[in-house]
């Protein structure tokens, strides 16, 4: 192609997949081929790139349901890349050497022009779209944003990211892949020329917001490139060698290395007899497979002397090393399905569509760590507070836990100011936060209280500017509208912008710690599953980029009830349930690491042993609910006392629930814990019911009817001013005709 001069015409593949997961999940493939038409896919003929979709299991080797979604005579349709709903395909279609980027639904597979100009599309999250302008002199990254409620998609802005100089000393930007799984991404990885178009590509990365730029690589050919997820491997391709090339990127170095593939034609000739006239072939267009060690490669061949030109597709698997490829033949498996040979194969894009839920249940368990804004107030409290989290680290790897450390803006700032040449001796020369990353194997979140002018973009700024990429976690957050400290998580919907660093932005897509002011009443859900909106934060929206996490009540006995929930089979296998585990950074001593291990640690870890739990992080609790779960939500509010269950479906409870009323305590004159003078209570129907919600005092006696009439099925919430009653305990009784549900409440004069 343009960027790999011995590569020039060759149509190869490029693989986009919806998140990495924890073991082999089938595949919904889009690629291009010419499985029924004379034309070819390669070489200077590539008039017989259609786009065909068939479902691939890489364990099993399987593949089923071919079917042709595009056929053209001249045209030419390359380059998919599949929604992360599944839904649609955008990809590259050329006729006369003019390219576009089309958009098609699979169902109405009815194709649109949405970009004239553009190449290499690649979804960023559900909406936006990373495309490449090819103008005569440049090619440069863009961001779409698309519209896609109407019956025609249409783009509603576009942006560009890469250009001359904000990527100096290059002529071509080109070829963008997200730096995370979609919908988690702030950076991008994309391959670049120097100017004037001189020979050789190199691997380069940027910010999406256009800042950041970062060349990998020297002049050495490296290009279209995809990363992992925590960004320390770029796998790549090579024009110079041929060779499939892996970077490991680190703050200040790059490490370059080959994969242990044989590019040799009489090596791969087992595959495709017409390799063996092919002295030396090409992997192109690496991709990620079903987890972070398994690639697709496009393998490219020519020999114009004998008038060979073929791409086939190769499936690889590695060992944590990066050691020891188990190849699968993905090309003849699709070949013997459609009853053809000799066909070839390019560009595809696949995303995940069906798993097998665990056969018993297994409890997802996060353990996190916070600290707040308000410390360290002095430098020694900064330095203790260092070491003792150096030895709390050490702890976690010894017993290989993955864990979440979260950190407000004051602890960071420490690290800038104090974190000297002298204390970084003791974290092998790298600043703590760096330390916890690469060495300690724990996922860096932002936390925000967002005093001082820091909201969450500007204390992930601080970590990105620390070395270490944050991730997409919103280290806790003030669900209830209705609180004064309310932090409106609805903003995450879309990349914030910072306050105190306006040039940055951060886009948050997972809600842990769904909590109340000074967490009192906090709520006790457990499952994952994507908010609605302001007042319907317990409902679910499919189309919604953000993701709540239940935390449930965070702690050994709450966990081994959620366990029990399964093995009872109060709860089926295929409804995912979660628990969350916080402790305060400011606590940490010898001592507590001791007592967390023993109490903590290690109970869980013999959960994990007979199988009842799975400690992952929240970006794996993520990508196993989407891999395992095929993202179908569940949601249970409280436990076997107090709310009921609300659970599958969850924006339609198949239950009556009633959650505690907040604020609680509460004052009718505003002098208690809070100050306010009313309390909410909210309840969620099933479906349309008469409802009675009284208030009764502690003899039993009622003292205010709420409401006594139909009621809508869904979420619901209703004020009880408490001004004319003295202090004391009350209760809220919630009837229908089928469920009847109490709780008790404080107020307090």
């Amino acid at each position: 192609m343009l960027f790999f001069r011995n590569l020039l015409a060759t149509m190869t593949m490029i693989l986009t997949i919806t998140s990495i997961s924890l073991n082999a999940q089938e595949l919904l493939v889009i690629f291009a081929s010419n499985l029924e038409t004379t034309g070819g896919v390669n070489g200077s003929d590539n008039s017989g790139a259609d786009l065909y979709s068939v479902r691939f299991n890489p364990t099993t080797k399987a593949v089923a349901d071919l079917k042709r979604l595009t056929a053209t005579n001249t045209e030419v349709e390359f380059f998919p890349s599949l929604s992360p709903d599944r839904k649609w395909v955008a990809y590259n279609y050329q006729r006369g050497g003019r390219n576009e980027i089309r958009l098609s639904h699979l169902e109405t597979n009815t194709p649109t022009n949405i970009f004239t100009g553009g190449r290499f599309p690649e979804w960023l999250n559900a909406n936006e779209l990373l495309v490449t302008y090819v103008s005569r002199d440049t090619q440069d990254v863009f961001l779409l944003t698309l519209d896609l409620s109407g019956a025609t998609p249409k783009v509603s802005s576009r942006r560009q990211i890469t250009d001359r100089t904000r990527c100096a000393g290059t002529s071509i930007g080109s070829d963008a892949y997200s730096f995370a799984p979609p919908q988690r991404g702030s950076k991008l990885v994309f391959h670049v020329l120097r100017p004037y178009r001189q020979e050789g590509a190199a691997m380069a990365m940027i910010n999406v917001d256009g800042a950041g730029y970062r060349r990998l690589t020297d002049w050495n050919g490296s290009g279209h490139g995809v990363i992992t997820a925590d960004g320390r491997y770029v796998a790549s391709s090579n024009s110079q060698t041929g060779k499939a090339v892996l970077l490991e990127v680190k703050t200040d170095t790059v490490m370059f290395s080959y994969l242990p593939l044989s590019p040799f034609g009489r090596d791969l000739s087992g595959y495709d007899s017409r390799y063996a006239n092919v002295p030396v072939c090409s992997y192109a267009y690496q991709a990620w497979g079903a987890d972070e060690r398994s690639l697709f490669h496009s393998v490219t061949g020519n020999n114009a002397n004998l008038g060979v030109a073929l791409t086939r597709l190769l499936y690889t698997t590695f060992d944590a090393e990066w050691k020891n490829p188990q190849i699968v033949d993905f090309s003849t498996a699709v070949e013997k399905l459609a009853g053809k040979t000799g066909r070839d194969f390019s560009t595809a894009s696949a995303r995940i569509i069906s798993a097998t839920p665990p056969a018993t249940g297994v409890v997802y368990v996060t353990l996190a760590m916070h600290n707040e804004d308000n410390f360290p107030a002095t430098q020694q409290v900064y330095l203790t507070s260092r070491n003792n989290l150096i030895e709390f680290g050490k702890m976690l790897q010894r017993n290989n836990v993955p864990f979440n450390w979260e950190s407000d803006w004051r602890f960071l700032n420490g690290v800038l100011q104090w974190d000297t040449p002298a204390v970084t001796a003791s974290t092998n020369g790298k600043n703590i936060v760096r330390y916890l990353k690469e060495d300690l194997g724990i996922s860096i979140d932002p936390h925000s209280h967002e005093n001082n002018g820091y909201n969450y973009a500007d204390v992930a700024h601080l970590i990105d500017s620390l070395g270490v990429q944050p991730t997409n976690v919103v280290g806790g957050h003030i669900w209830d509208p209705n609180e004064r400290l309310y932090q409106n998580w609805e903003r995450f919907k879309q990349p914030l912008k910072g306050s105190r660093f306006p040039w940055s932005q951060w886009k948050g897509d997972i809600l842990m710690g769904s909590a109340t002011g000074l967490h009192r009443n906090d709520p006790e859900p457990t499952g994952v599953w994507r908010p609605k909106g302001k007042y319907d934060f317990w409902s679910d929206d499919p189309a919604s980029t953000v993701h709540g996490v239940g935390q449930h009540q965070g702690s050994v006995a709450g966990i081994q009830e959620l366990v029990n929930l399964y093995k009872t089979g109060a709860i089926t296998p295929e409804k995912i349930l979660t628990a969350t585990i916080v402790i305060g950074q400011a606590t940490l001593n010898s001592q507590y690491i001791a007592n967390y291990e023993n109490t903590t640690i290690k109970p869980l870890l013999e959960m994990q042993n007979r199988g009842e739990i799975k400690i992952v992080t929240f970006g794996q609790l993520l990508d196993e609910w989407k891999a395992k779960y095929n993202s179908v939500p569940h949601l249970r509010l409280g436990t076997t006392t107090g709310v009921n269950e609300n659970t599958s479906g969850v924006s339609s409870p198949t239950v009556l629930t009633l959650a505690q009323n907040y604020p609680n305590p509460f004052s009718a004159k505003g002098r208690g814990t809070f100050g306010n003078q009313a309390t909410t209570i909210r309840f969620a129907l099933a479906r349309r019911e008469h409802v009675v919600l009284k208030i009764l005092d502690a003899l039993g006696r009622e003292v205010a009817t709420l409401i006594n009439g139909a009621v809508e099925a869904g979420d619901h919430a209703v004020v009880f001013d408490a001004s004319k009653l003295a202090s004391g305990t009350f209760y809220y009784h919630l009837k229908t005709a089928t469920s009847t549900v109490s709780k008790a409440m404080l107020l307090v004069k």
